[in-house]
């Protein structure tokens, strides 16, 4: 479709005045602890599993088809959201998209609503990023061609009582062919954030960003944003996060530094202005890194995926950097790499951070099963981040991608496994998603 554009969809200068500090682990010398082994037995669809960590196992309609429902997935509170972007909607072939709004009730957690796009059309893929906020929920199409081929767009919805409806349809106030608005979606109260890896800055299809605010039930155009050093494809925009007055942007292929290694640029409110605030890089990373393939932000820290990353021979092991802000300056405070890493296990695919815990995906084998997936979590004891537990799908098979995306809420987390077999018949691969209660993970407690 792009002919010469290689789009890097995960699921996949830092100024450091201090060494990078590496999560300890095995090749520093000292044994892994692996806690307790996780009783990852498999609850019935959607019902509540209490003597394990997983609470429930969510799958898509049966009309679905292929859906890799789990691509995108978002949690709050008890709420969560899930992206289906190869969603029929009952047109076979058609990847038209959608998702899917679960509640935790007295029963577990049940469907509330499967929500569309009213305008969808082929191949749209809605629900490849989601984003959720309390009673808001966003949805971005990126290959959405209304008006333009492939400029792409966003659907907010919000939910009253039980019932979600469409708010308002957004794209690019200046959007052109094969933008791709949505590549990267992050909501926070009234502010949202939209990248599109292809749109257009100072230079031709470097990538670009734009912030819209809302005002009551209407959302407007605030500004859009563009790395002021940005080259043609570097994807300026194919990851964002954003929280409470400071945004981040991936530029995952930025060739400055050296090729490929990537970079992400923090961004500051100063009244109804976003401002650049600092470039960030890896000091350790690879050429082809993919320092930006994912990106959360939580306060003054942020978790960066370098799914590309070299570890010692392994290539394309990958890892993820925690940063800290310190007045105005983001400092490395850690480099976290799998325990079992090996090469081409594209450690640092998504990514998410909450309440002293790290959660980082691998396209992982599994007990000799390809590309099965897995989902590490980490916790941080003061400045420390320790390894604490390995998690992978009690229905693994090869190529299910279990952690193409990840997400945290509390004390929940919410892991797709977009090609995972739902239900019969085999080989439907339309996807999963599970929702785990991390208190079983970390019984000793968590940082708040």
């Amino acid at each position: 479709m792009f002919a010469s554009r290689v789009i890097f969809f995960a699921p996949i200068v830092f100024l450091c005045h201090t060494s990078p500090v590496e999560a300890a682990g095995p090749n520093d010398g000292e044994q892994w602890d692996w806690q307790r082994p996780l009783s990852l037995t498999m609850p019935p669809n959607g019902a509540s599993q209490r003597n394990g960590p997983i609470e429930s196992r969510l799958v898509p309609s049966k009309d679905a088809g292929r859906a890799e429902f789990g691509v995108g997935v978002a949690i709050d509170g008890t709420t969560a959201l899930v992206g289906a972007p190869g969603d029929d909607r009952g047109i076979e072939n058609a990847n038209v998209g959608a998702a899917y709004a679960y509640t935790l009730g007295d029963t577990g957690w049940q469907l509330q609503q499967k929500l569309v796009s009213p305008d969808g059309a082929v191949n749209d893929r809605l629900g490849l990023r989601v984003a959720l906020d309390g009673d808001t929920a966003v949805i971005a199409a990126p290959f959405d061609n209304s008006p333009i081929r492939d400029q792409g767009s966003v659907y907010v919805f919000v939910r009253s009582g039980g019932t979600w409806n469409l708010q308002q349809k957004l794209t690019a106030p200046d959007g052109a062919e094969s933008d791709l608005f949505g590549t990267g979606v992050a909501l926070n109260g009234d502010t949202l954030l939209v990248g599109a890896a292809l749109g257009n800055g100072p230079t031709t299809d470097q990538g670009a960003a734009y912030f819209f605010t809302r005002n009551g039930a209407v959302w407007s155009f605030q500004q859009k944003i563009t790395a002021q050093d940005g080259a043609s494809f570097d994807q300026f925009g194919v990851a964002v996060s954003i929280d409470g007055g400071t945004a981040l942007v991936a530029a995952v292929l930025d060739v400055d530094p050296p090729s490929g290694q990537g970079s992400v640029y923090a961004f500051v409110r100063n009244g109804l202005t976003w401002v650049f605030q600092q470039k960030l890089t890896s000091t350790s990373g690879s050429l082809s890194g993919n320092f930006g393939a994912s990106v959360a932000l939580r306060g003054d820290v942020a978790l960066i995926g370098a799914s590309g990353d070299d570890v010692g021979a392994n290539q394309a092991q990958g890892s993820a950097y925690v940063l800290v802000r310190n007045g105005s300056v983001w400092l490395q405070q850690a480099r976290l790499v799998a325990p079992d890493g090996f090469a081409n296990e594209r450690f640092g695919g998504a990514v998410a951070i909450a309440n002293g815990i790290a959660l980082v995906s691998a396209r992982a084998d599994v007990g000799g099963i390809e590309v099965q997936g897995a989902a590490y979590a980490f916790a941080r004891n003061g400045s420390t981040w320790r390894f604490r537990q390995k998690l992978t799908s009690p229905a693994g098979e090869s190529g299910d991608i279990f952690g193409h995306s990840v997400a945290l809420s509390g004390d929940r987390a919410l892991i797709g496994a977009p090609l995972e077999d739902s239900d019969p018949p085999p080989g439907a691969h339309r996807g999963a998603a599970y929702v785990l209660d991390l208190n079983y993970i970390f019984a000793d407690g968590f940082e708040q």
